[in-house]
């Protein structure tokens, strides 16, 4: 009721992501109309809230429309989980029980597939033990070396029209797969990106990852006229028939930016939605920013230029 009185309401932001998703969807359900999350910043402090300089607030859609709708689906959804492993043995534990909370619901069928990419720890014989207890759960080598190779080999196996790919070091929250695969099919996307740079998203990024990803997606924007924010985010939902039609090529982090770009220059709808990616929760990260800026040059202008060279043959 307070909601019909106030033109908005504040939540603090150290609520998760998450968390201000499930309280947007109660508020839609309860008012049966949409309900947007708007970031702003204040210094002011009120008797009712302690003094933060960042908030988040839930408004009331300006006119009445369709609620997001819920994770539980009515009619059967069939999903391929895909995520590239490297030496993550002391996380692959955690990550699948999240896996398992998050997406053993009604209607919802899911395979998760881990891909190895030639892990020097225990990550094989700890997969190998994990499969009695999750019967949904497969591994495979990768064919090849990297990340894109380990997502190209995970693409391959997928049994399902629907694919989710995420790291498996827990910087992407897998309770959020269920709500981010209702918006995918919601919003009638081919790939739907989990943007860490639009409002509601959030990066615990170094300075220079953060603007290695700002640069490759704003090179993006200019080069395609796209409205993408984070064009190499690894948490995505995306149609299992597009992405065998990018005839996919780059076996480093650089795959991340080449599927959106061939997807947007190819016609498919790429779209974005929020997520917080957070600290790795044990081991270290295999990312070189020396390796990886040549690479993102690379797939930036390479089929651009496929593109637009008919254009001056003719």
């Amino acid at each position: 009721n307070n909601l019909f009185l106030a033109p908005f309401l504040l939540i603090k932001k150290d609520i998760s992501l998450l968390g201000f998703v499930e309280i947007k969807l109660e508020l839609e359900e309860a008012i049966g109309r949409r309900v947007d999350l708007v970031e702003y910043s204040s210094t002011r402090a009120t008797s009712s809230m302690v003094e933060r300089t960042s908030y988040t607030r839930l408004v009331p859609g300006s006119s009445p429309g369709s609620p997001t709708p819920k994770y539980n689906y009515q009619t059967t959804v069939n999903l391929t989980i895909i995520s590239p492993c490297k030496n993550e043995a002391k996380n692959l534990p955690v990550f699948l029980k999240k896996i398992d909370q998050a997406c053993t619901k009604p209607n919802l069928n899911i395979e998760v597939i881990l891909v190895n990419d030639h892990s020097t720890d225990t990550t094989p014989q700890v997969a190998q033990s994990l499969k009695q207890q999750y019967p949904y759960f497969q591994s495979y080598n990768c064919q090849g070396t990297g990340p894109g190779a380990a997502l190209i080999t995970g693409f391959k196996r997928a049994r399902f029209s629907t694919i989710v790919t995420l790291d498996s070091d827990l910087s992407h929250d897998p309770q959020m797969i269920p709500i981010f695969v209702n918006q995918f099919r919601s919003m009638g996307s081919d790939i739907l990106v989990g943007s860490r740079f639009i409002t509601g998203g959030r990066a615990d990024l170094p300075r220079h990852r953060l603007f290695l990803s700002r640069f490759a997606a704003l090179a993006l924007r200019l080069l395609t006229g796209c409205k993408l924010h984070d064009a190499t985010s690894g948490f995505r939902v995306q149609k299992k028939s597009v992405i065998k039609k990018l005839g996919l090529e780059n076996l480093g982090f650089a795959i991340h930016l080449e599927i959106p770009l061939k997807a947007i220059l190819d016609g498919y709808q790429v779209d974005e939605f929020p997520i917080v990616y957070a600290k790795r929760w044990q081991g270290k990260s295999k990312m070189s920013i020396l390796k990886i800026g040549p690479s993102y040059l690379k797939v930036l202008f390479t089929p651009v230029l496929a593109h637009i060279r008919p254009w001056f043959q003719n």
